[in-house]
């Protein structure tokens, strides 16, 4: 063992309590935290008080005669959303035959497609040859088309916007193609 005077062990307790962790004070980094949190709160309802603090508006109530009126709209709601009336004519709707036919690619995937045109009628002299034209047009349209051009929504929201282009070259009666079914095996 070795000899360890009293000045030796003094100094060796005063190195051990310099070398140790002081406790930070708890208390003000609470009051930080607290501080920040209620400065946060108060600066998030300011901007909610600026942007528009107040109730929403209640929507204003219909009359007992509204089920009444809702039914007038809906009978003219086709003339409304193409444009329609006395003076441009009644607008009809023309199925179209189904079409069978291979895509482009892959080759041997068949394709079943059901449709139908709006038309204006006052501009048509006969319908169904129309119909008839657009048929073929719609045949000879998908046999350029590749299946993964036709896949999902987007997809067949662009084939229905290519068709209706291609409707409306034939004819300017045409206000729209509905896709009613649309089959690939």
């Amino acid at each position: 063992m070795t000899d360890t005077s009293a000045d030796g062990l003094e100094a060796l307790t005063a190195l051990l309590e310099e070398n140790k962790p002081k406790k930070s004070p708890v208390l003000p980094v609470v009051l930080t935290v607290a501080a920040l949190t209620l400065l946060a709160v108060g600066g998030g309802a300011g901007i909610g008080w600026l942007i528009g603090g107040s109730k929403p508006q209640p929507a204003p109530e219909k009359a007992a005669g509204a089920a009444e009126g809702a039914a007038k709209d809906a009978s003219a709601l086709p003339e409304s959303l193409y444009g329609g009336g006395p003076e441009a004519g009644p607008i009809a709707l023309v199925t179209l035959p189904p079409v069978l036919t291979n895509l482009y690619s892959p080759s041997n995937v068949w394709v079943r497609l059901q449709a139908a045109v709006v038309i204006r009628s006052k501009e048509v002299e006969n319908a169904d040859v129309l119909a008839g034209q657009i048929q073929s047009d719609v045949m000879t349209f998908m046999r350029t088309v590749q299946l993964p051009q036709i896949q999902g929504g987007r997809g067949l929201s662009h084939l229905r916007e290519d068709l209706t282009e291609r409707a409306k070259m034939r004819s300017p009666a045409v206000l729209d193609f509905i896709i009613e079914a649309l089959v690939t095996e």
